[in-house]
């Protein structure tokens, strides 16, 4: 991982081969990992949060984050706030997982670089969830070895925001001012076709009973979206086209919109817009934009777009036509079609399958992410992710068997469909998932772990604050090498063993094992949160560790700082 560009999962799929081969584990311990529960919840979490992204509902929490902000520094610390507070109250996978396809959706949108983001987002996730005891699964385990071996200790579900909430201050604040220093700071090169320049104009209806009627243009989001211009405003027979930053939008105003495709696409998730020329279709969820470039001998070519009944020979609507990478003016109907045209179409799924290699098109391609959202279901799919995670706070039932509750119910009143929830699992973030429980399964059946906890043995001499620094440093260094969890659960019995011998509390030592496993920042593999931020954020393993790893070692100096003042060392 760190001297190639290999994918993630295929370097863990040689590890787990290679130690299946030499016999340090068993086939049935290299693949346990793909039914442990936080595996299958990972994989749960991917659902709920497509259904979020299906019925428009994260698009509108994404947007609360940022604001209409296009300041880098002030978007990272916006993000990195709203993030760490949502992970205190709720589990930190889930966010990431809820949130992780908006927020890159925004950076395209903001051309902005999504790594400039990604890893800041886990990292928030990952301090945020030092504030409550379910804030990470690791807090709860600590928590629950430490209350089933001393009954009588009292910890409160927010008493850990003492050393939380100073590590999420300084931790945020490290990262706005370092993270465009140090993480990559270039937007990857996609496919030619999608990242040529082509301007075009469409226009929008504010829809009867439309959210945005009576709002201003900044009130409804119109004023920032980055990549598209709000030329002009159509009312009845006037024509705006000083359009202000206060003006107010009424019923059946036509908008004049001038962008790129992403922007247009951004902008049919605008709750009570609707596109001019729009395609009518029985089930909304199959509208796509697609992008075509008309070939040199194609039948349309010569004809008006009325003249050719393109919406009746090609069941697609054409919303803009690009010339040469610039907007063509005036009714979309009279535009006449000349070769090497690119037309951007709503349509249905099957466009490009159906006549994307005919004569007619020299190319065609789906626009990213441009499905409609279903805004009839954006309530329901909120209801439902309140729903898991007030099931599973309460103590109602586990987060694993909320979050497969939330995604069955996320499938059964088709905020998402079953196409669209089985594509919205990233296969290779959960195979690096799955193969890196197996990885951990290697430490402990070849002795390594063994080795680590007869290490801990010797740390008996030591004063209680270097007891309490090597215990934070050695699970540290253990969570770069197995799950949190499994770190936690070696070291913690230990520690409280040898702090008990001492006549010590053993309060601070889980404080400090519970904050050192969830805050393991300088690997992808040491969190869940990395390894699914670092496959689609085209990050190396470097960019982790130069991060990382004084985030890492300023944790640690605040927890050295903060615990022995909050959780007295000495019984007294």
């Amino acid at each position: 991982m760190v001297f190639t560009q290999v994918s993630t999962d295929l370097v863990f799929g040689g590890a787990i081969v290679t130690l299946i081969t030499f016999q340090v584990i068993t086939p049935e311990q290299a693949f346990s990992g793909f039914t442990n529960q936080g595996f299958l919840t990972i994989a749960a979490l991917y659902i709920v949060a497509a259904g979020l992204v299906r019925s428009g509902a994260s698009f509108s929490m994404t947007q609360n984050i940022f604001g209409n902000t296009n300041n880098l520094r002030w978007a990272q610390f916006r993000m990195s706030v709203i993030i760490a507070l949502l992970s205190a109250v709720v589990n930190n996978t889930a966010v990431i997982a809820s949130l992780l396809a908006n927020v890159r959706d925004w950076a395209r949108s903001h051309k902005i670089p999504q790594s400039q983001l990604l890893i800041p987002m886990s990292y928030a996730a990952m301090l945020g969830g030092n504030c409550s005891l379910f804030g990470s699964s690791t807090n709860v385990v600590v928590f629950g070895l430490l209350v089933a071996s001393h009954a009588g200790l009292n910890l409160g579900i927010f008493d850990i925001a003492v050393v939380g909430l100073p590590i999420v201050f300084f931790g945020v604040l490290y990262m706005v001012l370092f993270a465009s220093r140090i993480l990559p700071n270039e937007t990857k090169e996609g496919d030619q076709f999608n990242n040529s320049l082509k301007e075009y104009t469409v226009e929008a209806v504010v829809e009867l009973g439309s959210p945005v009627i009576g709002k201003t243009i900044v009130q409804a989001g119109l004023r920032h979206l980055e990549g598209l211009f709000l030329a002009e405003i159509q009312r009845a027979d006037a024509v705006l086209s000083a359009v202000g930053p206060q003006t107010i939008l009424m019923e059946n105003d036509r908008l004049i919109f001038v962008g790129d495709t992403n922007a247009i696409v951004d902008l049919r998730k605008i709750k009570g817009l609707s596109l001019l020329n729009s395609a009518s279709f029985l089930n909304s969820s199959q509208r796509v934009f697609v992008e075509v470039v008309v070939a040199q001998n194609s039948s349309l070519v010569g004809k008006s777009i009325r003249e050719s009944a393109f919406r009746s020979h090609f069941n697609a609507a054409i919303l803009a036509v690009s010339r040469h990478g610039h907007r063509l003016k005036g009714r979309i109907g009279d535009i006449v079609i000349a070769p090497s045209d690119a037309l951007l179409l709503e349509c249905d799924e099957s466009f490009v399958s159906r006549f994307g290699r005919t004569p007619e098109f020299l190319l065609a391609s789906n626009v990213e992410n441009s499905e409609i959202p279903n805004f009839e279901k954006a309530k329901v799919a909120v209801l439902i992710l309140v729903s898991m995670l007030a099931l599973s706070t309460s103590g109602i039932t586990s987060f694993f068997n909320a979050s497969i509750l939330a995604a069955a119910a996320m499938v059964l009143t088709r905020c998402v469909s079953g196409r669209e929830a089985r594509e919205s699992i990233d296969m290779v973030v959960m195979l690096s998932v799955g193969l890196s429980f197996g990885l951990a399964e290697a430490v402990n059946a070849s002795g390594l772990a063994q080795v680590v906890s007869q290490s801990l043995q010797g740390l008996s001499g030591l004063t209680p604050f270097y007891l309490l620094v090597s215990t934070f440093l050695f699970t540290s260094v253990l969570t770069l090498l197995i799950t949190n969890t499994s770190a936690a659960i070696l070291v913690l019995p230990t520690v409280m063993g040898i702090a008990e011998s001492l006549s010590l509390s053993p309060l601070p030592f889980a404080i400090a094992v519970m904050i050192a496993a969830s805050a393991s920042f300088a690997l992808p593999t040491g969190y869940q949160t990395n390894l699914m931020v670092y496959s689609v954020g085209g990050y190396t393993v470097g960019d982790f560790i130069r991060f990382g790893l004084p985030l890492q070692v300023l944790v640690f100096f605040i927890a050295m700082i903060i615990i022995p003042l909050a959780w007295p060392l000495q019984v007294l």
